[in-house]
């Protein structure tokens, strides 16, 4: 897709959106941290906000036994924890700059996913 129509040098034409969710809560608080102070300290992107999401919450039960006794039951539950990062970006280099930003230092188990509204005015 050429995005360079959508740009010029007057307004930011870009909203982009970052999701960032992660199953570990200190983890996740630590790479969203380390993503805005990268993303604030370049020129060209502009962060508007930052929301955190609910957290998804999944629980499932397992039988210990594989025969008859069904009192005998383990839960486990998982918890993602998610984010939303809100940028306005208003040239084409800083929208190319907001992928290799984001991705560049990702840890293990942090997932990103990018969201982008073109405002055409």
């Amino acid at each position: 897709m050429n995005v360079s129509r959508f740009f010029c040098d007057s307004n930011p034409r870009c909203i982009s959106y970052i999701r960032v969710s992660s199953f570990s809560k200190l983890e996740h608080y630590k790479s969203l941290d380390r993503l805005l102070s990268k993303l604030k300290s370049d020129p060209q992107l502009e962060v508007s906000s930052v929301f955190p999401l609910l957290n998804k919450n999944r629980s499932f039960t397992v039988l210990r036994s594989p025969h008859i006794d069904k009192k005998s039951r383990e839960q486990f539950g998982q918890a993602i924890n998610r984010s939303l990062i809100i940028i306005k970006v208003g040239s084409l280099e800083g929208y190319s700059k907001l992928r290799s930003l984001a991705v560049e230092d990702l840890e293990p188990g942090i997932s990103i996913r990018f969201m982008h509204r073109f405002v055409l005015s």
